[in-house]
């Protein structure tokens, strides 16, 4: 009730300038110049109006805008009466851009006449940025979309064409999503996508069902030889023999999702053995009727040539040895598999002639076959032009007057199909591998995490003394390569990541070597001339040890008994038009300043011979070894924009100089971490959240700790979603990482979310793409990595 006096409310002409104020009211004389300015305008653009008392509204425009007449537009179009909407961004006064929205009029006398002009705008910035993030994540997430389904289209080009039958079966369901157009033809050419594959292909037999169901159920390959099923030719059913293969996919959890069936169809080859045989017993019967007559060899030639049109009909080879192994009979289709015609193979030493390469040693299969009659087996051949087959053979022997007088080899080129099952043979490894490695990954990096951050803040004290902390300094360098361990496995299994940073090589190279020291033998002498004061590289430190680890082991091994010198150098060197011109061993760098790693030895040198095959995955010169080294160094290298020049001379030792771009961008400085909100850790380990708790507070953040996903909510609701930023496990039980993820999207869309975990930030990438993360953590993480994220992402909201 009032009582008189002054009003509690404010007065209208307070209201309206409270209001105005989040507004920019620009008033022009006619000639386009600022006559008035409001306190919305100065707040907005940073002016005041005695700054702009005269001016153009140019200077809030930016330079592009500028160029293009914009100022002088908005005015025209005012004058002419059109609307002149002003949605662009402007410049304030300290140079920072800000988007505003708003509108030019013109301002008119009571006869018409243009008296000035007025603009109001508004600043939508934060709304602009929102809109310009969903924009650039809609266009990330299409083009994903769009290099996957190209990959998909590549790869079904491929199994579309290949020569054999390939599908693929979603399981459990059990219905096809690929069918190529063998696999069609053996189901009479219809369409089977989304048909259930029993539906599908109703010429397979209950076996091969029960078969499958084994596969889907156990996860073991089923392999069949030689199956016969009847299939619909162009009149009638015809029963064709196939070589199956049934491999169980695995998804990222471990369960079987897809089958996929090989097929090849290998009737030609049993009936062209069939056909052989029959041929051999009926010149077997022949020879037996004759023998006891003088003209037993003649007649037996003469069944030979009178046999050899319908032999040559055959697509596999069939060739005829005498006991020494001389060629007797070379048909079209050894032709055909060799390069070689019946002319030229005729006469010549079949081991001799193709080269044979085989587990078992030759006399053996040959005493083998000559006691036993046959012996079947895989070998290898060189083709005329020196191309490798992997070849299925039968050997049956002839015999002359009872006894064996040569064998008849009949063989297949099965290279394709090795090599097809030795490469789902390795993806299975691979894929069981990742699966293995994702599981250690979650619970040995939340260890580690505790372990590396415990360490790094007691390392942080100042009175802790030197020989403790050289000792945690030592369980430091132990815990991180422990980190480094699951790393490797990630990155064998295809999960890898690499932390790009500022390296300094120099550094890194002396840390190598004491690594490796144990390793190099007592008389070989190490020289070290490493500068002190390099720019440093962007890269993961593990790749530059990598390089460094593998040049001195390479040079090492290159000593003969004898011992000898290796020398390691690091320096800048720039690289111009003439030093382009070198004849790079791997990679071409841009020109520019580069960091060089020069490892020299007095070794054995390098025959030019394999020169160019020294970088090449799995060749070696050693009885021992995988000989993966310059591999992985030819792989980093390429990966890091670098090149690699390699000079050796035999007898007189190794020079491999590698260039790596020298960086120009700066470390990451400490960043003031002054807030006003706290930060949300979000993890299931009490070691991580203790660790998080401990650097962050250290550093003067507030934190709050969830051992869940619900106490994340309930967290988030108690503040009424004020956080500065959440540090989210990805793997929690009960409610996920990923749903706690969305439900805090949905209650506040901008809130800062760093995702945690021990698997690789392509893995959540995969999983949260397009979702807004802000930025990825990977365990296990010192107290540095930690704060740099935060203050990153600070700095950024």
């Amino acid at each position: 009730m009032f009582t008189g006096g002054e009003s509690q409310f404010p007065q209208p002409e307070e209201v309206l300038r409270q209001a105005l104020q989040d507004y920019a009211v620009i008033t022009l004389d006619a000639a386009g110049r600022i006559a008035k300015w409001s306190e919305g305008a100065e707040k907005i653009f940073g002016w005041k109006e005695s700054d702009v008392a005269g001016r153009t509204l140019d200077l809030l425009f930016t330079p592009e805008d500028q160029a293009s007449n914009k100022p002088a537009e908005e005015l025209n179009r005012a004058e002419r009466g059109e609307p002149s909407p002003d949605e662009r961004w402007h410049i304030r006064k300290d140079g920072r851009r800000v988007f505003v929205a708003g509108i030019v009029r013109a301002i008119r006398s009571d006869g018409g006449e243009i008296t000035g002009f007025s603009k109001v705008a508004r600043e939508i910035t934060a709304q602009k940025l929102q809109e310009l993030q969903r924009e650039a994540a809609l266009r990330r997430e299409q083009a994903g979309r769009i290099e996957a389904e190209r990959r998909w289209k590549y790869l079904e080009e491929i199994f579309e064409n290949v020569p054999a039958m390939v599908a693929l079966v979603r399981l459990p369901e059990r219905t096809v999503v690929f069918a190529n157009q063998g696999m069609r033809r053996l189901a009479g050419g219809r369409d089977l996508i989304g048909q259930n594959i029993r539906e599908a292909n109703p010429a397979l037999d209950e076996e091969f069902f029960h078969r499958f169901d084994a596969v889907a159920a156990t996860g073991e390959r089923y392999n069949a030889t030689e199956r016969l099923i009847p299939i619909q030719g162009e009149r009638a059913l015809e029963e064709r023999y196939f070589d199956f293969a049934c491999q169980p996919m695995r998804s990222e959890t471990g369960d079987f999702e897809a089958m996929l069936i090989f097929g090849v169809d290998v009737t030609d080859r049993v009936q062209a053995r069939w056909e052989a045989q029959a041929q051999s017993e009926r010149l077997k019967i022949e020879i037996e009727q004759r023998k006891s007559t003088e003209s037993v060899a003649e007649e037996r030639a003469s069944i030979v040539e009178e046999q050899a049109a319908l032999l040559d009909l055959a697509q596999d080879g069939i060739i005829a040895m005498d006991g020494a192994g001389a060629i007797r009979f070379w048909n079209s289709g050894a032709g055909m598999m060799y390069g070689w015609t019946k002319q030229e193979a005729i006469g010549r030493n079949i081991h001799e002639l193709l080269r044979t390469e085989s587990a078992l040693p030759l006399n053996e299969i040959k005493e083998i076959v000559f006691s036993h009659g046959e012996w079947e087996g895989d070998l290898t051949h060189f083709t005329r032009s020196g191309k490798q087959l992997i070849v299925s053979t039968r050997w049956v022997v002839t015999k002359r007057g009872g006894a064996p007088a040569g064998w008849l080899e009949i063989v297949r080129d099965i290279t394709e199909r090795k090599q097809m099952e030795e490469h789902l043979r390795q993806s299975d490894k691979l894929e069981s591998l990742g699966v293995l490695a994702g599981g250690i990954a979650h619970d040995f990096n939340n260890i580690l995490t505790g372990v590396l951050g415990n360490i790094s803040l007691v390392m942080d004290l100042r009175e802790l003394g030197s020989l403790p902390r050289s000792l945690l300094q030592n369980a430091l360098e132990a815990t991180e390569r422990a980190g480094l361990l699951t790393k490797q496995i990630l990155a064998y299994a295809g999960k890898g990541e690499f932390f790009i940073e500022n390296v300094d090589v120099s550094a890194v190279i002396r840390k190598t070597v004491k690594l490796i020291g144990g390793s190099i033998p007592g008389n070989i002498q190490l020289d070290l001339a490493l500068e002190d004061v390099l720019p440093p590289v962007r890269a993961d430190e593990t790749q530059i040890e990598q390089v460094a680890m593998n040049l001195i082991l390479n040079a090492a091994e290159a000593m003969s008994d004898g011992g000898g010198n290796i020398a390691v150098r690091t320096g800048i060197e720039n690289v111009d038009s003439a030093a382009l011109a070198r004849p790079y061993d791997i990679g071409r760098p841009a020109p520019g300043r580069y960091i060089v790693l020069e490892v020299s030895d007095t070794g054995v040198g390098i025959d030019p011979a394999i020169k160019h095959n020294i970088f090449d995955p799995f060749f070696t010169t050693k009885f021992t070894g995988r000989g993966l080294g310059l591999a992985a160094l030819s792989g980093i290298v390429r990966n890091l924009q670098g090149a690699v020049l390699v000079d050796s001379t035999p007898g007189r030792g190794s020079v491999f100089r590698v260039l790596l771009p020298a960086s120009s961008v700066p470390e990451a400085g400490d960043l003031a971490t002054e807030q006003l909100d706290p930060i949300l850790v979000a993890d299931d380990e009490q070691t991580v959240r203790q660790v998080a708790e401990t650097v962050l507070r250290s550093r003067g953040y507030d934190v709050v700790l969830a051992a869940n996903g619900h106490e994340a909510m309930n967290v988030f609701h108690e503040r009424n979603g004020k956080l500065a930023l959440v540090l989210l496990d990805m793997t929690m039980p009960g409610m996920s990482g990923e749903e706690v993820f969305r439900r805090l999207k949905a209650m506040r869309a901008n809130v800062p979310v760093i995702l945690s975990s021990g698997f690789t930030e392509e893995e959540a990438i995969r999983r949260f793409g397009g979702l807004g993360v802000a930025d990825f953590l990977q365990k296990p993480y010192t107290s540095r990595a930690l704060l740099q994220k935060i203050e990153k992402l600070l700095e950024r909201y």
